[in-house]
This record gives C-alpha cells, structure tokens and sequence, in this order.
C-alpha cells in the first residue's frame, strides 16, 4: 500500500514532511526484526525510505 501511495509523490500525506512519514519509517524499520523488509517488487517505497535516511534528523 505504501508502495502505491509513493508512486507519484515524495511524501506520503502531504507535500512535506508529517507524521505520516515519521509513523512509516518507525513501522518499516521495525518490521525489518521480524524480517518483512521492502525489495525489488516496492521501488518507490525504498526510494521514500532512502530519502528519508538523508534527513538531518535521522541521523544516530
């Protein structure tokens, strides 16, 4: 669902940056310990996560 929500935008609710987003990224990282993880069948989904690990404010 995600996959298809990113299609054609950078965000998933809005133009920026929401909740929406900071909500994913935590539910896709976590679900990477029960080993669900996005691959070649969710472009669009690891182009949005990939982007997001270039924020300043996802940085350890």
């Amino acid at each position: 669902m995600l996959n298809d929500r990113l299609a054609d935008r950078q965000f998933i609710a809005t133009d920026r940056l929401s909740v929406a987003d900071i909500t994913a990224v935590v539910a896709v990282d976590f679900a990477r310990v029960v080993k669900v993880k996005p691959g070649e069948a969710h472009p669009h989904l690891l182009r949005w996560r990939a982007a997001m690990a270039e924020r300043p404010s996802m940085a350890l």
